[in-house]
């Protein structure tokens, strides 16, 4: 695949809490070092889409996914909807010509995430589950203690994550 040049055009749909708090801060870190353009805002809710999108430098606001997905031709399209419409929502993009970043859930069931895959590998596009947990530094060094040996041979393993969510720990 050969290097794109010039910046990637990003597209959001849904502008909830997720997106707020994870994804966009992201994107519009890597807009402001000048590497995409976040050209699409996608929500149900008004005042969620225009907010958003006003942060970013050209983002158009947009209350239909369909809608931007004609309008634009997204290099990605970052998915942070409900659940019920991560399948939907990455399958119309990924037809439309984009890579596709959706938050986990992948999808509702086994039947839906066939058809994003099946989606994606038409289109010879990229898919991918925002599975960063794994990324984070404390899963990487359990990682790395792991295949070290140091624990023996591992048969089962339980994890629990607590979010507090803007709740003080006091």
């Amino acid at each position: 695949m050969a290097k794109r040049k010039g910046k990637l055009k990003v597209g959001l749909i849904g502008s909830g809490a997720i997106a707020r708090e994870q994804h966009l801060p992201y994107w519009r870190e890597l807009e402001a070092e000048g590497r995409v353009e976040i050209l699409g805002v996608c929500d149900l809710i008004k005042v969620r889409r225009e907010t958003e999108a006003a942060q970013c430098v050209q983002a158009v606001p947009y209350e239909s996914y369909d809608k931007m997905l004609a309008d634009i031709d997204f290099d990605i399209v970052d998915v942070c909807t409900q659940n019920r419409v991560h399948a939907p929502a990455a399958i119309a993009a990924l037809k439309a010509g984009a890579h596709v970043l959706v938050e986990k859930p992948m999808a509702m069931n086994v039947r839906e995430c066939e058809a994003m895959i099946a989606a994606a590998k038409a289109g010879k596009r990229k898919l991918m589950v925002a599975q960063h947990m794994r990324f984070e530094a404390r899963a990487e060094k359990l990682k790395e203690v792991i295949e070290s040996g140091a624990l023996g041979s591992i048969y089962t393993a339980e994890t629990k994550w607590l979010r507090r969510r803007g709740q003080s720990a006091q």
